[in-house]
């Protein structure tokens, strides 16, 4: 990084800088660049064949469109947890198929 230009490493419009993590807000004048960047994450998407690897790449495409959210189960017991968990996961494919058809 030390012999790194400002041609190099890009710009952007602010940067938050937290215990766990950064975040790097841009000016929008990258949105071509970051719309072929997504482009690229749904073929590799389509390409893996492994489901975590999939996800993880969701949650990059998700990041890099402004779109992310975290959703955190939790319960008093270990099955209540699971059985939330599962329906999550059922909502999150109906979701997924609603927009996949043109409805959301």
């Amino acid at each position: 990084l030390y012999d790194a230009s400002p041609e190099q490493l890009g710009s952007c419009e602010r940067v938050v800088i937290e215990k766990d993590k950064t975040t790097i807000i841009s000016d929008g004048s990258h949105a071509d660049a970051v719309q072929e960047r997504i482009k690229q994450l749904e073929r590799e998407v389509e390409e893996s064949d492994s489901s975590y690897d999939q996800d993880k790449l969701q949650e990059r495409i998700a990041s890099l469109g402004g779109g992310i959210a975290k959703i955190k189960v939790g319960g008093p017991t270990e099955t209540e947890v699971n059985d939330k968990k599962l329906r999550y996961a059922d909502a999150m494919s109906a979701v997924k198929s609603a927009k996949e058809m043109g409805i959301v």
